[in-house]
């Protein structure tokens, strides 16, 4: 994807065949002479000068490039623990040392075992790249919003009625680590993006999804929960919980009703089972006797939802 997008190796040229002009050298400082970060390597500055990790070793050896076939000791001066660059003695083209941390060895671009990130730089490169070729790749600007993040991109939330189609479900894309909390709230369903006035209970995890998982049909919202994206919390550097979907209007499939024969809550109850016919009753509370009751519906998936009433005569 990167060189779909312009960008180069990070080790770009690193061992040039055609003279020393085109190696990049070490130097981030503008005014330096030795200054070439921006065109040589992968001619983006953000990017440290740095050697080919897979081959550095190799190359000392004197195996012959670009393969370097017969040599087995492929990344010896990277920790795979840490993802640091170990050779203290590695150096530029000029002889001067390196300067590579962790996030240089982890970079998507290099040859090393490690590799898990681009850089600002690097992005920022990617938009222009794709600015500059929108005419000749046919390429179409389209700017979204974090708020479309937490939208599906097909399917529909249930609100009421017949039980829907389970291909309709809500889903979402792939390529993010999702977790789905389990929320409460007297709202529209789901609650917009803008509403934050509902409780979240970050102790009950109903569903978490890796950035890895490629099968959309399991990133769905399930009921009684909101949603978490991990990579919005690490841009905005704060815990972000959206759109809670919260919704009783299924018909409970069962449930119970515990009467508190003392008037108040103690263990003295009597305790009536409830099947879909009896807990889904229109006239239920209307045909209770005058009292103190804990009314639970049970819902198939799992949700439970329990409602406390004191009747008295009017």
């Amino acid at each position: 994807m990167g060189h779909l997008f312009g960008l180069s190796h990070t080790h770009q040229d690193w061992r040039p065949p055609n003279g020393l002009e085109y190696c990049e050298h070490v130097t981030r400082d503008i005014t330096d002479i030795k200054y070439n970060a921006e065109d040589n390597g992968d001619k983006i500055h953000a990017t440290a000068a740095v050697p080919d990790f897979r081959n550095e070793y190799c190359d000392e050896m004197g195996f012959e490039p670009p393969f370097y076939e017969g040599c087995e000791d492929h990344y010896v001066y990277i920790d795979p623990g840490t993802c640091t660059y170990t050779n203290l003695y590695g150096t530029d083209c000029q002889g001067t040392p390196y300067q590579i941390y962790s996030d240089d060895v982890q970079n998507i671009m290099s040859y090393s075992n490690c590799t898990v990130s681009l850089n600002i730089g690097q992005g920022i490169y990617i938009r222009e790249w794709i600015r500059d070729h929108m005419v000749t790749l046919q390429y179409n600007r389209i700017e979204t919003t974090i708020k479309s993040l937490y939208e599906p991109y097909s399917g529909r939330y249930y609100l009421e009625g017949p039980e829907p189609d389970p291909l309709t479900k809500p889903r979402f894309q792939p390529g993010f680590e999702y977790t789905f909390y389990e929320c409460s709230c007297d709202c529209p369903q789901p609650a917009p993006y803008e509403n934050d006035s509902f409780n979240v209970n970050f102790a009950n995890i109903i569903l978490h999804i890796d950035p890895d998982e490629d099968e959309s049909a399991y990133i769905t919202h399930p009921n009684h929960s909101a949603i978490n994206i991990k990579e919005i919390d690490v841009a905005n550097d704060y815990v972000q919980v959206k759109m809670c979907y919260d919704n009783y209007n299924r018909g409970p499939i069962g449930g119970g009703i515990t009467k508190f024969n003392d008037g108040v809550f103690n263990a003295n109850v009597t305790i009536t089972p409830k099947d879909s016919i009896g807990i889904n009753n229109p006239n239920l509370i209307e045909e209770l006797p005058n009292g103190l009751y804990k009314i639970e519906k049970v819902y198939d998936d799992g949700a439970t939802q329990e409602t406390v009433i004191f009747k008295e005569e009017n």
